[in-house]
């Protein structure tokens, strides 16, 4: 659909290969792509477990159009299994043409090998630097809302200390800025419901032998 004019406006816009933009700096967690050498959008864990994310690269749209390049670096006190991400309608409306799809932008395409079916996702990379395959440490996705807005990133096997990994989603980091990590609150597990219910009817014992007190 937008795939032949996404390849014309980048012919027309001048980009040979992944030759970086003006002014963009080149983030290399991620692979060359289209008309990207690198990242646009880079989060990174801190050491006390919170995230921050980088200014924009200036890279843009690897498909010149609306699609974009991600990367994270796991600087925390533990490996990293996933994150949730909130953005703009449509963030995960995935369309065909994924960094690792092959398809609906120029040259280069990663040569990736044992991603997820869906063309978006990348891999995790035990450095800092991006590998291209391994379906043992692929990125998936999950939890998709309905409108595409919110979803989960999961990493196959954890983002090890020092460790990165690197994936695509659609749309453009426009005026809204990029996605938020964290999402909905998460729904307590079974043990913790159960520690609640204790504890209310321990409240409820209390009650009782207050009110005995005062009748006696």
């Amino acid at each position: 659909m937008k795939h032949a004019f996404c390849i014309a406006l980048l012919a027309a816009a001048g980009w040979a290969g992944s030759a970086t933009r003006a002014g963009a700096t080149t983030i290399t967690v991620c692979p060359a792509a289209g008309a990207d050498t690198g990242c646009e959008v880079l989060f990174t864990r801190n050491a006390n477990g919170s995230f921050t994310t980088a200014p924009l690269s200036g890279e843009g749209p690897y498909d010149a159009s609306e699609d974009t390049l991600y990367g994270i670096v796991n600087n925390g006190p533990d490996p990293l299994f996933s994150i949730n991400l909130t953005g703009v309608v449509g963030l995960f409306g995935f369309d065909g043409d994924g960094v690792c799809s092959g398809a609906g932008f120029s040259a280069p395409h990663p040569a990736c090998s044992g991603g997820d079916p869906t063309g978006y996702g990348g891999f995790v990379s035990s450095t800092q630097s991006p590998v291209l395959s391994g379906a043992a440490n692929n990125v998936t996705f999950s939890n998709i809302s309905v409108n595409a807005s919110t979803g989960t990133v999961n990493f196959t096997g954890g983002i090890p200390v020092g460790g990165s990994a690197w994936f695509s989603l659609e749309e453009t980091v426009g005026a809204a800025g990029p996605p938020v990590i964290g999402g909905p609150t998460a729904v307590p597990e079974p043990a913790t419901f159960g520690l609640l219910g204790l504890g209310l009817v321990g409240l409820r014992k209390l009650r009782r032998r207050e009110s005995r007190s005062r009748n006696s």
